[in-house]
């Protein structure tokens, strides 16, 4: 889940919702910046829903009692996070298996770090299975793996940069995933820029510098506005299921 907070609510977003406006991006990517075409729907599979494995566990959200607000994807607890991702992977996997081969190096991505059992456990499986899936693969290429993964980061980043910042953020008030921009990936070779200049121009537009799209587009944010004194009340799985989902529309242009 991800969420923003305020004084009196939270701003909830599915994952998978999330997931849905990189596959947008993806589906806008400029032919001419894309590497192997007979792939592209693979890849364009793979970030649409690298985030699938978050499906269900949004549908009845997580209290943090520590935080005072609902769990959100960067403090879910690593054991059953895990699970989610394995669970997302097969998902991916049973309608394309090079897809799943990018959602798994994703989430191993995510968990590099992290010396828990569990983390490690599933960093060790997943690069098994990888190796299994690989010698499969007759005319996998490494280079362009690289740059189908890092178009899975890049526009992962982006998507996450409009649900996580509130419409119209600048300076202080952006999330601090975000205050030196967007990293390009190293993958990406066919943009020269090492850094994404991404900003809003105004509470309903996002600009992007360099702009790798082929046309100016429009995203649709899907999210739920969680009121705190309805948690308290009801809970807040009930308060979640109950709050209205709204539809945020966003202009992504050239910056």
């Amino acid at each position: 889940m991800i969420v923003r907070t305020y004084s009196d609510k939270f701003i909830m977003i599915a994952q998978h919702d999330h997931a849905a406006i990189s596959g947008l991006m993806a589906r806008m990517w400029k032919d001419i910046l894309f590497t192997n075409h007979h792939q592209r729907p693979s890849v364009e599979y793979a970030i649409r829903h690298h985030d699938i494995g978050w499906k269900l566990m949004d549908e009845a959200p997580f209290w943090n009692e520590y935080k005072a607000a609902p769990y959100t994807f960067t403090d879910y607890p690593t054991a059953p996070k895990t699970v989610f991702y394995q669970y997302g992977i097969e998902e991916v996997a049973q309608n394309d298996e090079y897809a799943a081969l990018l959602c798994s190096r994703h989430y191993t991505r995510l968990l590099q770090k992290n010396p828990s059992d569990a983390a490690q456990t599933f960093l060790r499986e997943q690069e098994e299975w990888r190796n299994d899936m690989l010698r499969n693969l007759d005319d996998f290429d490494q280079t362009v793996f690289d740059f189908h993964y890092g178009m899975l980061q890049m526009l992962d980043d982006l998507s996450l940069f409009i649900c996580l910042n509130e419409p119209g953020a600048s300076g202080d008030d952006l999330h601090p995933f975000f205050k030196n921009g967007i990293s390009k990936h190293k993958g990406i070779t066919s943009i020269p820029n090492e850094t994404l200049d991404i900003h809003w121009s105004d509470k309903q537009t996002i600009s992007l510098d360099p702009f790798p799209f082929a046309e100016p587009f429009t995203i649709h944010i899907r999210q739920r506005m969680v009121m705190k004194e309805a948690i308290k009340h009801n809970g807040l799985i009930n308060s979640y299921r109950n709050a209205p989902l709204e539809t945020i529309d966003i202009e992504v242009v050239s910056g």
